[in-house]
């Protein structure tokens, strides 16, 4: 699952990554609510995005990746329902 964050996220590195993934959702989001997202912090706020907009309802940023791409499937489900019509 930390593929798919790293190549969906500029900026993202895998050990900038596995920190986030290791303190939790919880951690990101709290970061995220006192504007402490900067500087060698500043690629995670996409995911802080992600989960304060709604878009993933797991708590653990591995449950996010199975959700995104549950989105991102439904999304081209719909494109090739669109073209067909």
């Amino acid at each position: 699952h930390c593929k798919f964050f790293s190549s969906a996220m500029d900026g993202l590195s895998d050990s900038l990554l596995e920190k986030a993934v290791g303190r939790g959702s919880r951690w990101l989001t709290d970061l995220a609510e006192k504007s402490q997202l900067v500087a060698e912090l500043r690629p995670l706020r996409r995911l802080a995005w992600i989960k304060q907009l709604g878009l993933v309802s797991a708590e653990s940023l591995e449950g996010w990746a199975e959700e995104l791409q549950g989105h991102r499937k439904q999304y081209s489900q719909l494109e090739e329902e669109y073209r067909r019509e």
